[in-house]
């Protein structure tokens, strides 16, 4: 046995004597109670055009939250906003990369060349209505692998006429080398 118990059995009885008052002890709470209801009042009695107001501040908050972060103003999502970014600065750097190897090729006339750049606008307004598709949220990742899609049939387009290209030049030397 430890000294505070020992202490607790040797003074026993003037715990027994001391009792506590129960009437005492819930009328004090109650009083309490009732002093708290004043505090806990959380808005005084204000004017009805103050309730108004505030209730109006309320109603925009919510609806300027929800536009916010449910994609129906013009922010995307991040992921796919940074997924988007990611995208279109690898495939776009290829495809001017590659326009302006056609573009300074000698070879080619001038009515190819603006043919060339006719397909590449009408690829360009396909990828704008994607764009603009992506902006409201129906299906993103299938937009996303559309647009993707629409950068390899961009680059395979450019990659033939290349092709056709270095086969002209090649063919062109061939010619040459056999003139004497």
């Amino acid at each position: 046995m430890d000294r505070f118990e020992q202490h607790i059995r040797k003074h026993t009885e003037l715990f027994e004597t001391h009792r506590a008052d129960r009437d005492k002890l819930w009328n004090a709470i109650s009083q309490e109670l009732d002093n708290d209801k004043n505090v806990r009042m959380m808005f005084p009695k204000w004017s009805f055009g103050w309730r108004i107001a505030a209730s109006l501040l309320v109603l925009v908050g919510c609806s300027v939250f929800f536009v916010l972060h449910n994609g129906f103003g013009e922010v995307p999502n991040d992921l796919e906003s940074s997924e988007l970014r990611e995208i279109d600065g690898y495939y776009q750097g290829l495809v001017d990369y590659q326009t302006h190897l056609i573009m300074e090729h000698q070879g080619l006339s001038k009515t190819i060349k603006d043919e060339f750049l006719k397909s590449l606008e009408v690829l360009d307004d396909e990828y704008e209505k994607l764009r603009a598709e992506l902006q409201i949220n129906l299906d993103n990742q299938r937009v996303i692998a559309a647009i993707i899609q629409l950068y390899k049939k961009k680059i395979e387009l450019m990659e033939k006429l290349l092709d056709q290209m270095e086969e002209q030049d090649q063919k062109l030397k061939k010619d040459e080398g056999y003139v004497l």
